[in-house]
């Protein structure tokens, strides 16, 4: 999703789907100054995302590895979100694949 700040209501408007799909992964931006650009906040797409089971990490390029800090996943923009989705792709980057 690359909406320039519109993301919470993307997500919003596919709340069903993400409630019924949880399997489902999301690529997605989400920069602050986008969001209140667009009359919402980066919390409230991560807020949003989190009661619906959401996990959001990012890739730490210091650490090497996925990372679900969620101030520095702010600070980050490029996002992925899902359910148990940091152990998915830490066990995908220690198998060689990132």
């Amino acid at each position: 999703i690359d909406v320039e700040g519109f993301e919470y209501y993307v997500l919003k408007g596919g709340e069903n789907l993400l409630k019924n799909n949880p399997e489902i992964i999301i690529l997605f931006e989400c920069a602050e100054h986008l969001a209140h650009r667009a009359g919402a906040t980066q919390n409230a797409v991560f807020d949003f995302l989190n009661n619906l089971g959401f996990e959001i990490v990012y890739w730490d390029s210091n650490e090497e590895k996925w990372s679900n800090n969620q101030i520095e996943a702010g600070k980050s923009g490029q996002l992925i979100g899902g359910r148990n989705i940091l152990t998915i792709l830490n066990n995908l980057t220690m198998n060689g694949l990132q």
